[in-house]
Formats: C-alpha cells, structure tokens, sequence
C-alpha cells in the first residue's frame, strides 16, 4: 500500500521589521538597549529575544534613566547603546540626559516609536512632532517610511554615532519608526536591498564620512612638527595643554603621551571642569581641572598661559554670563592656540608623534617625569564629624583599584579631586551637560559597560556593582552660591527658602533605601564610621542597615551660659547639663549644622562657658557605637571657654594644650612628623580649650587673658541679648537648671567616695 508523501515543511515565518532592526544593530556592535517602551514599541520587546542573546535589555522606570544609562554605557564602553522610548512624550522625558550626551560626544542610538502610518492623519491623543524633539540634541535624526530596509536604517544610524562632529559635538543619532513597519513581515524590503548588516554599516560608515584610525598624512604630520616646536619656544611653565574627549582616556597611550610631553617641556596639564570622562590615579598625568566659575578662578588659571594646545576639546568658554565677566576664557590670539581633533585621524598616533618630537621618549613616569605624573598616595582615613570634605577622603581612602566615580556633585564633592589623584587608576565621569538628575543613570550604564569594575555614584533592579553616596545637605547650596555671585541679598521668605532649601519636607533616604529594589543601605548621619563603609566598596554593597521604626528624632539643643557634661552622663546616653538660656534649634538654623569635637576616652568632666550647642541623638549614637570606655567621646560645639578634666590625659602628654591655637602655651605634642595624630588628638585644635588632668585644676599659665576676655566679652553680650528678651523664661530655666547640676555633682560625689 503506498504511503502519502509527507507533507512540505511549513516556510519560514518572514522576519518582521523589528527582528531586522536589532539584528542590524547587534551586527554593528550595539550590546544594550535601554528601554521605556509602549503600545507602539511592542513587537521590539519582542523581537529582543528572537535576535538571540547579544542585546541586553534594561528596564528604566522614567525616559531620563534610559538615556542616562545609554550615556554611561556610551562613556565607558566607547560604542552606543540604544534607548527604546514611547512616542514625542517617551523622547521629551529623556532629553535633559540626551543633552548631557551630546555635550559628553557619547555615542547613542535612540530608537523612538511612532503611530502607525495611516494612524497618523486622525491626530491620536499621544500624537506629536518627534523630528522636532529630536533635532535638539541630535546629529543624525530618521523617520522610516514603509518599503525602507529598516537593517540599512540602523546602520546608518549607528554609523552617524562615530561620525566627524567636531569637539564636544553631537555623536546622538535618533531613528523614528511608526508602528506598523515594526510589525510587517517580508523577506526583504521592497526596494530590492540583501545585504548583510555589517555590508550595509560599513557602506553606511563609508557615506557618513567616518575615517577609522587613518594614518597621518603630510600635512597632519607637519602640522604636529609646528606645534613642537612652537612648545620647545615658549618658555617653560607658559605653555599649557587642555584635555579632554579620547586625549583623557588610558587607551591607546593618548593620555600618558600627554603627561610625557607635559614632563618634557613643563607645559601645565588642564582638563575641562565638566568632562565626559577622566582616567586618573597612580601613575596617569597629574591634572589640574579647570574651576566651575568662570569670572575670577577660571579666567585666572587660563591667562598665566602664552601657548595653548586644545586636545580633542573645544576651546574653554564661561558656564553662564555674568555682569561685567567675559564668554571666552582664553584671551590668547588664535596662533598662540594649536587645536588637535580626534575625528578621521588617529589621535594617539598623533600624540605620540608629538611627544617624540619634544624629547617626551625619555619621560619615565614617577622617576624623571618632574611631577607630571602622580605618585601612589591614598589619603588617610578621616575622624570626626562626617562633612563634605570628610566623605570625599573616606571614598579616596577605600575606593578599589578600577573604580569607576560617578560624580555629580558640585559644591559636596568638590575636595574629591584632589584627595583622589593617587588613588588606584579608575575612571571618573562628571556631569557634562549640566542637567542634573545624570548621577544614578549613569552609574547604571557604566556598570553594564563595565560588569567587572566597581561602580561609586558621588540601584539594585540588574544586580549592578554599585554604590551610590547621598550628600543629604539638605539644601540648594548651589543656588545660594549664585546668588552671592549675582550680588542678590535673598529676601529669607517663604517663596525664597522655597526655591533654595530642600528639607522640607526631609526626605526619608534611609527609608528608600530600604525599598524592594535596594539590597541593603548604610546611612551616615553624623560621625564617619569606616567599618562597614570599606566592605561595602570593596564587594558592592553595603553590610549595615539603619534599624527601623525608630521614633522621630529630637531637634538639636543650643545652650547660652555654662554647660556640663561628664563620662557617666556619656555612658548612660544623657543629654548635656545647660545652666543658663536653653532652647531647640530649627533644622535650617545653622547652628545645627556646627561640628562637634571629641575627647580622648576615660573619665572625664567638661564645662563649656559661652553658646553650646549639641544633638541627643549623635551623641546617644556615638556612645552606643563605643566599643569600649577608652574610645574617643563627642562632645558639644562650644564658643567659649572649655574646661576639660580628662584622665586620658596624665597618660598621653601628647594630648596636652593649654587653650589651642591661638590662646598660647601647652606642651608640644610629641608624635612623630608625618605620623598620624592619635585618636583624640584634636581636642587641642580648638581655641579657649583647657586641659586638666584628672584633678580638675585649671592650668597656672599658658592662657593669653587678652584673647580669652575678648572672646569671653563677645559671648557675654550674645548672652545678654538672649536674655533680655526672655527674662521670666530665663530665671525659671536656670533655677531648675542649677538644681539637676547640683543634684548631678552630688551623685557623682557620692560615687567618687
């Protein structure tokens, strides 16, 4: 019996638009897409996992997360990533951080959905001009039109990211696809076009006029041979260079042929103040960044200079126009400026040309090279009360090798540069365009770039190495700080503090921190605590968690008059002992944000005489935190006269001062130069301190009386002040004030016998 021939097997399912797209960009070297999609970006969700696993995709839960992810990606990584957004309002949302791309030259692809062809005449509620949105910031912008070879489109579109642009230009290219073409199956496009992706990108690379590491040619060549020797003309310490773009970055040796030509002919290395991306550390040229404010610093630290090389950046130009202050900050005339571009040329080549030329050969970083390399130097761990300053050491201190220092900060982290040019080499990004909100999307993209490197942004969704540090001051420091530079006196009412202060509300970040999305937080309130902080950056996560459900913390206490404090109040978590005008502080009052001191571990006794001011909750941490009795103790602010009796001190002379700086007298410390000071040397740093040793005597000499009754004479008359205009509150505080000091001596008393 014949049997039926079996039957044909079914055809291959056509690829639709979208496969064809992302194949294409997989082809040409695209390896994450960072998307927000919507209804007219669906079938590229799902075409995400039939072009196989080399595009990875990353949710962002807001439009600015995704470019600015794309951006870190694109910084690091030194190709472009796509960002996958919904219609005219999914691009809208993302061009503050498309803006810091362009002015970063980072490589991106936005690829933008659109309503349906024949949708579009019938004006949907999500309808917009997206061409318009995307000439903003982009150099290459597309709108697909049915029949088009959507392959040969995002070629084209990733070519245009590698394109000439000119320093600091555009490398953004955005490609508009309209909801139907994404979803049509066909064997090939209509206008006959085959060709594999990489055919259809390097024939794009080719139109777009991008030259991939070209040789020198002659006049390149010559054109090197004049800058060396006008550098070896000008005389030494008047010639500088200017970094930025490919000439800061360790690849290719473009960076160490900066410091070597630096070396060779003493010219000053300058890097932009908002740069892309720096590769800095032990044994990369030591650079001197620019300063944010252009009038005064900036101007200043461009006209010492009678030469100046422009590597791969744009000449350098004034942030914002201030009355009477210039828009170019270099006033040098144009042949006394020699710009080098890194488009069609192979700019390391082109260094290294130059810095054969001025003699940089020789240059051997750390032996010969006159200090324009830096040495391997980590700044100590810091002690005290967490600040600004104090936080930036305490990363440069623990930061590991390969880093990469995401940092957005303008006035917090503005230590940071300077405490980390010995650190183990890592990569620093900055905030290039000035739209801020880039920190966290950029950490992001970094660490998808870059899975094997250390991330610390100055969250948790893709499991990232990162770590990101929250400089809760509080307030808009750096709109106060405008202010002052505009010579506005802020009226200090409602609508003004409510443009420059951001703690009210306070935002709970301990809180947030806690959220699903986060494995664990650490928060620093007051005091650094570098246990758990190195840990945390050494593996990516932080160890510690802030305890919940803790009651509403009480505002700081102020106190004009005298205040006691001792070891057994310490112990037991007990506030401070004010004899005199007591009362809460506001969170923006500044006195609360004074620093604290400390004293070395021990029995001890303290009076402060003047204005006091301290918070409960930092010093019950603080004594909570004590491991055992012999560690340092915290204590108030004081402007005054401070009376210590502290044991520690009969057996560490090194501790003793009689009144500090600037009240004279006090034996000399005897801890060895350059070693570290001990725990609680800086109880001696603050002017009218005393110290007693365990007996409670004032010291017979080394007190300067002129300096103490003029400090004494202006504390008085703050007092007064006070207390005029709270009399009655006055006498009942201090009667029952003196009580509970007398019942307080008493005890101790007793105990003592």
């Amino acid at each position: 019996m014949a049997t039926a021939p079996p039957p044909p097997p079914p055809a291959a399912r056509a690829p639709s638009g979208a496969e064809r797209l992302l194949r294409a960009a997989v082809a040409a070297g695209v390896g994450g897409c960072f998307a927000n999609p919507g209804t007219s970006e669906m079938h590229f969700v799902a075409a995400i996992d039939a072009v196989g696993g080399g595009l990875r995709p990353v949710l962002g839960l807001h439009e600015t997360v995704c470019s600015g992810a794309a951006d870190g990606y694109g910084r690091m990584a030194g190709k472009p990533a796509l960002t996958l957004l919904h219609l005219g309002p999914g691009l809208s949302n993302a061009l503050a951080n498309l803006h810091n791309a362009r002015r970063a030259s980072t490589p991106l692809v936005n690829l933008v959905g659109d309503m349906a062809t024949w949708h579009q005449a019938a004006d949907p509620l999500l309808s917009s001009d997206i061409s318009a949105l995307a000439h903003t910031v982009s150099r290459h912008m597309h709108t697909c039109t049915p029949g088009e070879d959507l392959g040969a489109a995002m070629a084209a579109a990733v070519a245009a990211t590698a394109a000439p642009a000119g320093a600091s230009g555009s490398r953004v290219a955005t490609l508009i696809v309209p909801h139907d073409l994404s979803w049509e199956h066909a064997d090939q496009p209509a206008n006959g076009s085959s060709q594999p992706a990489s055919v259809l990108l390097n024939r794009a690379a080719a139109a777009a006029g991008v030259s991939r590491a070209a040789p020198l040619d002659p006049a390149a060549q010559q054109f090197v041979r004049d800058a060396a020797a006008a550098l070896k003309a000008c005389p030494r310490g008047k010639a500088a260079l200017y970094i930025g773009g490919r000439a800061a970055l360790a690849e290719g040796d473009a960076l160490l042929s900066c410091g070597r030509i630096a070396a060779a002919t003493g010219a000053a290395l300058l890097c932009e103040n908002a740069f892309a991306r720096v590769d800095r550390g032990a044994g990369l040229p030591n650079l001197q960044r620019v300063p944010y404010f252009p009038q005064q610093e900036a101007a200043a630290a461009l006209a010492q200079y009678e030469l100046l090389l422009l590597l791969d950046v744009r000449r350098p130009v004034a942030n914002f126009g201030y009355e009477g202050a210039p828009s170019q900050l270099v006033s040098l005339p144009d042949e006394a400026v020699w710009e080098f571009d890194s488009w069609g040329v192979d700019l390391p080549a082109t260094l290294r040309l130059l810095s054969e030329l001025v003699g940089g050969a020789a240059i051997r970083p750390g032996v010969n090279c006159k200090g324009a390399f830096c040495t391997a130097l980590r700044p100590q761990l810091p002690a005290g009360r967490l600040t600004a300053a104090t936080m930036c050491q305490t990363v440069a201190a623990l930061q590991p090798p390969g880093a990469i220092i995401v940092d957005e900060s303008l006035t917090s982290g503005s230590s940071y540069w300077a405490l980390s040019r010995g650190c183990p080499q890592f990569s620093h990004l900055t905030l290039t365009g000035g739209a801020i909100g880039a920190g966290i999307p950029l950490s992001v993209g970094a660490a998808v770039a870059c899975p094997d490197r250390v991330v610390i942004n100055l969250q948790a969704r893709e499991g990232l190495k990162v770590i990101t540090i929250i400089c809760a001051n509080r307030t808009y420091a750096i709109l106060k700080v405008e202010l002052a530079r505009e010579r506005i006196t802020p009226s200090n009412g409602k609508a003004a503090k409510a443009l420059t202060e951001i703690g009210s509300p306070a935002i709970d970040w301990v809180a947030l921190a806690q959220r699903p999305l986060v494995c664990s937080s650490l928060v620093y309130r007051d005091s650094l605590q570098h246990r758990a902080l190195g840990p945390g950056v050494t593996c990516g996560r932080t160890m510690e968690r802030q305890r919940g459900g803790e009651e509403q913390p009480k505002k700081p206490r102020c106190c004009l008059g005298a205040l006691y404090f001792s070891e057994a109040r310490y112990a037991k978590g007990r506030p401070p002992v004010c004899t005199g005008f007591a009362k809460r502080l506001k969170p923006t009052d500044d006195a609360a944000q004074l620093p604290t001191d400390s004293v070395p571990g021990g029995d001890f006794k303290y009076i402060c005489l003047g204005y006091s001011a301290w918070d409960e909750e930092t010093l019950k941490r603080a004594a909570a935190a004590r491991t055992s009795q012999a560690d340092a103790v915290q204590l108030p602010y004081c402007e005054g006269l401070e009376i210590v009796s502290a044991a520690a001190v009969q057996q560490r002379p090194e501790l003793m001062g009689a009144g500090g700086p600037g009240l004279g007298g006090g034996a000399p410390s005897t801890a060895a130069a350059g070693a570290p000071e001990p725990a609680g040397a800086d109880v001696r740093q603050r002017p009218g301190r005393s110290f007693v040793p365990g007996a409670g005597r004032l010291p017979e000499e080394g007190l300067d009386l002129n300096k103490l009754q003029e400090r004494f004479l202006r504390v008085s008359k703050r007092m007064i002040e006070k207390m005029g205009q709270n009399a009655s509150y006055m006498g009942l505080t201090v009667r029952r004030s003196w009580q509970q000091l007398l019942r307080e001596l008493n005890s101790n008393n007793n105990k003592d016998h």
